[in-house]
């Protein structure tokens, strides 16, 4: 019914429902930071059946607490001042009997008046209300001056501590042993699910190394982190090769992707290993200041006829030591459906740093369209087309220090659409050995190659390959 909550949250970029999403004042968030006020109302089942006549059991709801003498100028008696926000539905009751009077005010920064009401509120029955778009602050009142406990919901309480934690702790934990009913801020209380935490608005997420079977999406987020927590740190030396990885594994729960993410930028991925997803690994649109670190994608599209491992389009990215393999199939590839390791259409700069791909469908790695970027270090084998098609297609991309081999093509370096002269794209230090078709194909482009060692290699009439060698 409350949508307290994801009002709360538009600081930290989150739309709210309801009642709108907006950004709270300054005013407002100090209020919310101020501390809750509100007590756990106690559990004493007899006491409360007492009060309530059994027709509502408020076991987990929460009170404020209004000892204090009546104010001459309104022959009412006060609660504290409690922190809201502006716009979102409030609900109340008063714990008094049939003839009392209770009622909700709303006050400004200051705490001066705004407006309120005055409305008789018989045993049992909920009030709720908008809060006025300028307010900071609520009261809780009553029209004598006995001691008396005003409750208002549960819903709302959670929902402003929950808020609370996210402003005030940029940090949250994941362990698959954690509950999403915890609110995630220390290894002792983790959540059960990484994107509880993407919801709850954390930008910081440490996940305990573990296999998570449900999908992320990221849409419209900024500054978001997601690593391993290496408190927990389970690598062997001696006796495991790898990296211990977050592992989102589609099989259960049959997913299409892994990780989406959307409009999105300054995220960051670390150690995360997907697998066994019927499409895509990542699926990244229209980002900005993406970074991958150790990420692995494989088993992914098996068997289908569109996919890939990581997908970008409209996407500034950096990767680092990521890998690709079985993507589309999990044998050498066989080109016939476009299905890459690492995939980059549209615009955006893409970045790869000793990255892999292999026994992919069709290349290891391309870039395409008007994408820019390099690629430096990494090994490249059996794919289906070409082990590095980069670039392609009109991209402009530079290739440095990779060893391709055991593909159709080692460097497929063509362009088949595009008439406008990209310039030269420089390739350096490049091995290309054993595969099947040529080891380096270049089509309309004009490419200079720097102590490149191949066997063979195709250059069209509209395309130019000067080569270099640099000794001593």
């Amino acid at each position: 019914m409350l949508d307290f909550f994801s009002m709360l949250l538009a600081r930290a970029g989150i739309s709210g429902g309801g009642g709108g999403g907006f950004t709270p004042t300054t005013e407002q968030l100090a209020a919310m930071n101020s501390g809750i006020t509100a007590e756990k109302l106690q559990t004493d089942e007899n006491d409360i059946s007492t009060i309530y006549n059994g027709n509502i059991t408020w076991t987990d709801g929460y009170f404020i607490n209004a000892y204090g003498t009546t104010t001459a100028a309104t022959g009412r008696s006060y609660s504290n001042y409690v922190g809201c926000i502006g716009g979102s539905q409030i609900s109340y009751i008063a714990e008094t009997n049939h003839s009392n009077v209770c009622g909700i005010s709303f006050y400004d920064k200051n705490k001066e008046f705004i407006s309120g009401e005055k409305n008789v509120c018989p045993l049992d029955e909920i009030r709720t209300t908008i809060i006025p778009s300028d307010a900071v602050y609520f009261r809780l009142s009553k029209k004598n001056t006995q001691n008396a406990r005003y409750q208002y919901s549960k819903t709302i309480t959670e929902q402003i501590g929950t808020a609370l934690n996210s402003i005030n702790s940029s940090v949250c934990y994941v362990q698959t042993t954690g509950s999403d009913n915890n609110d995630g801020l220390t290894r002792n209380t983790p959540l059960a699910s990484i994107q509880k935490a993407i919801d709850l608005g954390f930008k910081t997420i440490n996940v305990k190394e573990g296999v998570y079977t449900t999908a992320l999406s990221l849409v419209n987020k900024n500054g978001i982190t997601i690593t391993r927590d290496v408190y927990y740190d389970t690598f062997n030396a001696g006796t495991d090769e790898d990296i211990p990885k977050i592992i989102i594994d589609g099989t259960s729960n049959n997913l299409v992707n892994g990780i989406v993410v959307q409009n999105s930028f300054n995220c960051k991925f670390n150690s995360i290993e997907i697998r066994n997803t019927s499409s895509m690994g990542f699926n990244i649109f229209k980002c900005t200041d993406i970074t991958l670190t150790d990420c692995v994608v494989h088993d992914c599209a098996v068997g289908a006829e569109s996919g890939g491992g990581f997908v970008l389009n409209k996407t500034d990215a950096d990767f680092y030591n990521c890998e690709a393999y079985n993507i589309g199939t999990t044998t050498t590839g066989s080109a016939q459906y476009t299905i890459d390791g690492f995939n980059m259409h549209g615009t955006g700069e893409t970045n790869f740093y000793n990255c892999k791909a292999w026994n992919c469908e069709d290349d290891g790695i391309s870039h395409h369209d008007a994408c820019i970027g390099f690629v430096t270090g990494g090994e490249f084998y059996n794919c289906g087309k070409g082990g590095v098609s980069t670039p392609t297609h009109g991209a402009k991309v530079n290739v440095s220090n990779i060893y391709s081999h055991n593909n159709v093509y080692g460097l497929y370096i063509v362009d088949t659409t595009t008439t406008a002269n990209r310039g030269n794209i420089i390739i350096s230090n490049c091995v290309c050995k054993n595969n099947t078709g040529k080891d380096i194909a270049i089509v309309k482009y004009d490419v200079i190659g720097i102590n490149c060692i191949y066997d063979t290699k195709e250059v069209n009439e509209n395309a130019s390959f000067t080569e270099f060698s640099v000794t001593g």
